[in-house]
Formats: structure tokens, C-alpha cells, sequence
């Protein structure tokens, strides 16, 4: 029988909770243990600061910082605890002959879990009513607002791992590799970025704000950056979630509902007898083939790239390396999507025609991507920011063209904003003559990119200077554009010759003294 009325369970559930007392034990502990400390460090502290200010700044810092680590761990524990019975076949067959429904099951076994995370943010509330002044009070209130989404997020997403898996080593597995998987993407995707387009600057562009915030470990933390941050510009005035963290609390309050209730809908969906099994459901396994498959295949390629075709340059504008990088990209795609299938069926004889047609398509689309990739379909290297999306813009320069002393300024007015984007507009037309003359810049993270020694003996002018730009925007992120640019080159003199053209414009905007302005030797 499996309806929908629910049954409450409460002395199993307090039986439950007395027994696993070292987990909410251990965390009460650790939220003590960081109270007092930010206690002691306050002694540290001269007259001249508020006491009251220094005090809920403090531990309001310990605990935000202390929460997010903690809930991303108790999390998984407490699913472990709560639902780790799935993982266990004889567990799973005893649980599933009581007297409840799957939804009273359910229900009980969260709620559960959910306590055993909870505790330790009652008991640090309790504690903090008797040593903090009351102007601190709501700051707490406010706190445990937040250390209760944070903990209802990382619970529920641990719980959606132990119903669809039927291992604990896959669970956890799934928990870290989803939590970690947006960063790592995005991270890996930097390099290449970086390797692969002129001009580009490792840590720059949209890609971070589209996998960073994909990955939920980032996304959880910075709420808690925020709410620090807005915390100090207010000066401790009362409120930890404002206007504009509210909206990032709220969002990870209702993905923790949404998990909750994914997790309800595929537990009563669940069969007892794939238990064992490391993907439960077929849909799932089709995920997380491809997921898996995705990131390894990437960051394999990229370290392969490394030892191989990589040599200090950069390989985009190469027709050689372009065919070398996509060929090992689609046969460690192959391979990766092979071993998902693998782990999946949890057998090696997975060499069907259904198998090996979602390989090929894995692998075709995977080889696709990244030709489109190469040919910059996605607009990375030729990307200019829009003139309303930019605060200002950082110039810097090693020729000095701009100023005689020290040529680095920032650029507020509208005007000389827009003649930079011209100015990196002029350089994209040109991009022919980049790669002629240069590989990459001389900032790579990685080394010295470009071989000078292989253009002077070519009988290439290998005088340069580079010409950096970093435009930050309106959505916080900035954008890094580094070109090295041969003396006396076309593009050399078409750069100086539009700043001869505007002289007035940027002196007047920059603020050079006319006796001081130097634009070229």
C-alpha cells in the first residue's frame, strides 16, 4: 500500500537521532569552538572600536564562514544517516516491510536527517542569546535564516543522491562530482581559452559566470560572501540577509524544495530490488554517462594537449594543431563515454548497438563542439563588451602611449570608453597581422608565449609592446583583453596614428599635463 496520507513516527525519529548523537555532537562543537575563538580575538582589539561592533562582527564572520563549510559536509553525513539504508539491500527490504507508506517513509527519514543538522545551529543560537549583546540578537536570527536554507540545499541534494544511486560510494562520488563539476569546467575551459585565442587572459569572460554559478558549492558561498560584504558597508546595522542577498537566499531555499521534492517523486518511484545496483534509474544513467563523460573527456584532452601538440604557443590559428587537438578530443571522448557506460552497468561487457550508437553520437557532437569552439563560434576571442554594460575601463600599456610616466589609467568618461572598444575593435580587424607576427602574449599564465627566437630567426622585427585591457562591468565581472604588438607592424601605426587622431580628447580625459604627453617614441 502506497497512498498519500502520512504517518508521523516521532519516537523512532528522536530514537534515531539519540543514536547517531556523535554527528549534531561534533557540530555543536565546532560552532562552540569558533565562538570562542572569535571571542578571544576581540580582546585583541583597542578601546577605539565598538565593542558591541568588533563582537557581532566577528562571530557573525566565524559562523557565515564556518556554515558553509559545514553544511556542505553534515549535509552528505546526514543523508548517509537518514537514507543510507537505500545503499543496503537487507536494510532497504526490512524498511520497506513496515508499516508505512513510502511517502510516511520518506517524510520521516528527511525530517530525521534534517535534525541531525539542525541541532548544532539551535544549540550555537541558544549560546549566543547569553554572551551577545542585544544588538546582536537579530544578526543571530538572521543567521540561522541562512544556516537553515544552507543546510536544507546541501541535505536535500545528498538525499537526491542516496534514492538515485544504489551504492554509498556512488552517492558520495555523485555529491562531490556534481558539487565540484561547474568549477572544474570552468576552470579548464579558461585554459583553454587561454591557450587558444590571442588576447585572452586567463580568469576573464563569461564562462565562469555560467559554470561557476552552475557548480552549487560556488553558488552556496557566495551567498555568504555577499552577505559578509553588505554586512560591513552597513556597519552591522541589523541585517545579515538584506534586498540583495535576500534574492540569492531565496533561490537557494527554493532549489533545496525543489530537491526535496525530486527526491520524494523518484523515492516512491524507486525499486527495491536495483539496490546495489550504482544508477538506479535509466534516465539517470543516461546523465550521468554524459556529465561524467563531458568533464573528464575536456580535462584529459587539455592535459594530453599539454604533453603533446603544446609548445609555450598558442595553437588555435594553427591548421595542424587544430586537426590534433579535435582528434584527441573525440578519442577520449570515446574511451570516457565507454568507461561511463562501465561504471553505470557496473560490468564490462557493455558492447551493444544501443551502447556504442550513443558513444558515436557522444563522440560526433563532442568533435563538433569543439571545431565550433576553435573557430570562435562562440564569440570569446573577438568579443568586445557593449558600451552600456561597462563601469570603466583599465589601460596599460608597456609603449606609454597614452602618458610619459606611468601609463596605466582608469577610464570613467563615456566618451574615451567608447574610442577604447574602437581602439580594440581596430586590433580585432587585424587579427591576420596578430597572427603573423604573434602567437600569444607575454603575460600567459603559463610562460612566455610566443618563441622570439624562432621569429628573429624567421627575419621577423621582433621589437613589441603590449597594450592590456581590462573592462569591468556592470554584473561584477571584468574582462582582460593582453595583445602584443610589433613596432613599426601595420596595426603599430594604425593604433598610434587613431590616438594622434583623438590627442585632445584623451588628454583632456585623462588628465595629462600637455608637457608631460608622450605618445610614441
Amino acid at each position: 500500500m502506497d497512498g498519500m496520507k502520512i504517518k508521523f513516527d516521532f519516537r523512532t525519529i528522536k530514537r534515531d537521532v539519540l543514536r547517531h548523537w556523535p554527528i549534531w555532537v561534533l557540530g555543536c562543537v565546532i560552532y562552540l569552538f569558533l565562538v570562542c575563538f572569535a571571542n578571544i580575538t576581540i580582546r585583541n582589539y583597542g578601546t577605539d572600536i565598538s565593542v558591541e561592533t568588533v563582537s557581532s562582527y566577528y562571530i557573525l564572520w566565524s559562523l557565515v564562514e564556518t556554515t558553509q563549510f559545514l553544511a556542505f559536509i553534515m549535509g552528505l553525513v546526514a543523508a548517509g544517516a537518514s537514507f543510507g539504508f537505500l545503499t543496503k539491500k537487507k536494510k532497504d527490504y526490512f524498511y520497506e516491510a513496515l508499516p508505512f507508506n513510502r511517502l510516511s517513509l520518506f517524510v520521516n527519514r528527511f525530517i530525521f536527517g534534517l535534525i541531525l543538522c539542525l541541532i548544532p545551529c539551535i544549540f550555537t543560537v541558544l549560546i549566543e542569546f547569553i554572551q551577545m549583546p542585544v544588538s546582536g540578537f537579530f544578526l543571530i536570527f538572521e543567521w540561522f535564516i541562512f544556516a537553515f536554507c544552507l543546510y536544507l540545499f546541501w541535505y536535500s541534494f545528498a538525499v537526491l543522491f542516496f534514492v538515485v544511486c544504489g551504492r554509498i560510494v556512488m552517492a558520495g562520488f555523485c555529491y562531490f562530482g556534481f558539487s565540484f563539476a561547474g568549477l572544474l569546467i570552468s576552470f579548464v575551459l579558461d585554459i583553454y581559452n587561454e591557450v587558444c585565442f590571442i588576447g585572452y587572459s586567463f580568469g576573464s569572460g563569461f564562462l565562469y559566470s555560467i559554470f561557476g554559478i552552475a557548480s552549487p558549492l560556488e553558488y552556496t558561498f557566495s551567498i555568504g560572501l555577499d552577505s559578509l560584504s553588505d554586512l560591513m558597508k552597513q556597519e552591522l546595522k541589523w541585517h545579515l540577509i538584506n534586498s540583495d542577498s535576500i534574492k540569492t537566499v531565496l533561490v537557494i531555499l527554493f532549489a533545496g524544495i525543489l530537491l526535496l521534492i525530486g527526491s520524494l517523486i523518484l523515492f516512491r518511484k524507486r525499486k527495491s530490488e536495483k539496490t546495489g545496483d550504482n544508477v538506479v534509474f535509466k534516465t539517470m544513467k543516461t546523465i550521468f554517462s554524459y556529465v561524467f563523460s563531458f568533464v573528464i573527456s575536456i580535462s584529459l584532452t587539455l592535459i594530453i594537449m599539454f604533453m603533446t601538440i603544446y609548445n609555450n604557443d598558442q595553437i588555435a590559428h594553427r591548421t595542424s594543431d587544430r586537426l590534433g587537438l579535435i582528434i584527441i578530443l573525440c578519442i577520449v571522448g570515446f574511451i570516457t563515454f565507454i568507461v561511463s557506460i562501465m561504471i553505470v552497468e557496473k560490468k564490462f561487457k557493455i558492447f551493444n548497438a544501443s551502447n556504442m550508437l550513443k558513444t558515436v553520437i557522444f563522440t560526433v557532437v563532442l568533435g563538433l563542439l569543439g571545431i565550433a569552439y576553435l573557430h570562435d563560434a562562440f564569440n570569446i576571442e573577438h568579443y568586445v563588451p557593449e558600451l552600456n554594460k561597462i563601469i570603466y575601463v583599465n589601460i596599460n600599456t608597456t609603449e606609454k602611449l597614452f602618458t610619459g610616466k606611468n601609463d596605466f589609467q582608469s577610464i570613467h568618461d563615456e566618451t574615451v570608453k567608447e574610442k577604447i572598444t574602437e581602439i580594440h575593435e581596430l586590433i580585432l580587424d587585424n587579427m591576420d597581422e596578430l597572427e603573423k607576427y604573434s602567437y600569444g602574449t607575454t603575460s600567459n599564465s603559463f610562460g612566455f608565449a610566443g618563441s622570439l627566437v624562432d621569429l628573429r630567426e624567421a627575419g621577423v622585427k621582433t621589437d613589441y609592446y603590449m597594450f592590456n585591457m581590462t573592462y569591468h562591468l556592470k554584473n561584477d565581472e571584468s574582462i582582460t583583453r593582453r595583445y602584443k604588438i610589433i613596432k613599426g607592424s601595420a596595426l603599430d601605426t594604425k593604433i598610434k596614428e587613431y590616438i594622434e587622431k583623438n590627442e585632445q580628447l584623451f588628454k583632456e580625459a585623462l588628465k595629462i599635463d600637455k608637457e608631460q604627453q608622450v605618445y610614441y617614441d
